[in-house]
């Protein structure tokens, strides 16, 4: 088992780094609170490269409200363990004053692709996400990069930092992982009460059964929706904050369902934000490019 190395400051994560310039390295990026989606990200860089590079750190640039950031969960002990199981090489675990020191001003901004989805309900999200990103990219410089399913709009902006920005990195996306029950893991899954558990797997069910709809004929986005939405109307805990069927690459919403194309959605369950989606005719196996 490798060792595991911890490395805070940019500066040190540089130098770590130097003299492994002519290794494949993978990077995972994380804000930790570890679940097995992460462990599966973590282990398809270790089989895939041969330095693995995990970040961990909660970036403040992504939170639009105060109280999610405040409430955002913490597990170090329990996130250094899984990293270490994992076989990870080195983990950059910086303070806010390492990421953004006095005086920090740049930001990065995705116009139309960061204003659509989980865009148009978390103003500057994507701006935060694709600012951390680019510092991770540049200080790292990995050949791969590993993301998960479950945030999709998420892999399309990363793809899209790539292209415009011409890194020179490979966009490695996988597949969301599930409890029994269907329900997506997630950091945020910790936050449900015992009784508000059962709610959260019914935005999956919603979106099955939109998704079964269309492969069944009915190709009519606002039918559709209308039919996911009775789903999660059945249930008094869930408040609907949208429903999509968008382009699976360009995130356009779509009139009529058609491949590729991603189901998704966002609800509240109390307090508890929760996203899933589901990808129509796509197979993502395998490295993915945005076409």
């Amino acid at each position: 088992m490798n060792i595991l190395k911890i490395v805070r400051s940019a500066s040190s994560l540089r130098a770590y780094l130097a003299n492994r310039s002519e290794l494949k390295v993978g990077v995972v990026p994380t804000m930790g609170a570890l679940h097995k989606g992460h462990r599966a990200l973590l282990d398809a860089a270790r089989q895939e490269c041969k330095f693995v590079v995990a970040t961990s750190f909660v970036n403040p640039l992504q939170f639009d409200r105060e109280a999610d950031l405040a409430s955002y969960p913490r597990s170090r002990d329990e996130d250094m363990a899984i990293f270490e199981q994992a076989g990870t090489d080195v983990v950059w675990e910086p303070s806010f004053a390492d990421v953004y020191p006095d005086n920090f001003e740049a930001r990065i901004t995705m116009g139309v692709a960061g204003k659509k989805l989980e865009g148009a309900s978390r103003a500057a999200h994507f701006d935060g996400v694709a600012t951390i990103v680019c510092k991770i990219f540049n200080l790292i410089k990995p050949q791969m990069a590993y993301f998960g399913q479950k945030d999709w709009q998420q892999t399309r902006i990363v793809q899209k930092l790539i292209y415009d920005l011409n890194f020179d990195v490979k966009l490695r996306v996988i597949g969301t992982v599930r409890d029994v029950d269907g329900l997506a893991v997630s950091s945020r899954n910790i936050l449900l009460a015992p009784d508000q558990r059962g709610s959260a797997i019914n935005l999956y069910k919603a979106l099955n059964v939109g998704v079964q709809s269309y492969h069944n004929g009915q190709t009519d986005c606002d039918v559709l929706r209308q039919e996911m939405l009775r789903v999660l109307m059945l249930d008094d805990h869930i408040n609907v904050e949208y429903l999509s069927i968008a382009d699976a690459f360009e995130l356009v919403e779509l009139q009529n369902a058609r491949n590729p194309a991603v189901f998704s959605g966002a609800v509240w369950i109390g307090k508890v934000r929760l996203i899933d989606n589901v990808l129509c005719g796509i197979d993502i196996e395998g490295s993915m490019d945005a076409t």
